[in-house]
């Protein structure tokens, strides 16, 4: 076994490893996030991650590790439906196998991803 195929059976991303990654960018950019948990009576195709963005809209990404070829199997064509439905409603969903992918995707739909934190807003002043 090469040196270079060993390194790579040593150091396999997992998908949750990944997730964490992109979850912690989102949450550094004040970008509101959950993990959706995937069960027996789930909605088929529901994206790993789900966050609204600042401007309202409804963020679905899906993880998948790096080298991921786009949707082949029912499960993956369920969550490209699911993406498709997301979007159709005028929210933002795609799949993403790392934070770079993540934040070009962003960069694509006009998301300024290079924006300051928005910071709190004081509800003592909103509205005046």
């Amino acid at each position: 076994m090469t040196k270079l195929k060993l390194l790579k059976e040593v150091y396999k991303p997992k998908e949750s490893d990944i997730r964490k990654d992109i979850q912690k960018w989102l949450n550094f950019k004040c970008i509101f996030n959950w993990r959706e948990w995937q069960g027996q009576f789930s909605v088929k195709g529901v994206p790993d991650i789900i966050g609204i963005l600042p401007n309202g809209k409804i963020l679905g990404i899906e993880v998948k590790l790096p080298g991921w070829k786009g949707p082949r199997t029912k499960h993956e064509l369920e969550q490209a439906d699911f993406h498709r439905q997301i979007r159709l409603s005028n929210g933002v969903a795609f799949f993403a196998t790392s934070v770079e992918d993540v934040k070009s995707q962003l960069e694509i739909v006009r998301y300024p991803v290079s924006r300051q934190d928005p910071g709190v807003i004081d509800l003592g002043k909103a509205g005046k």
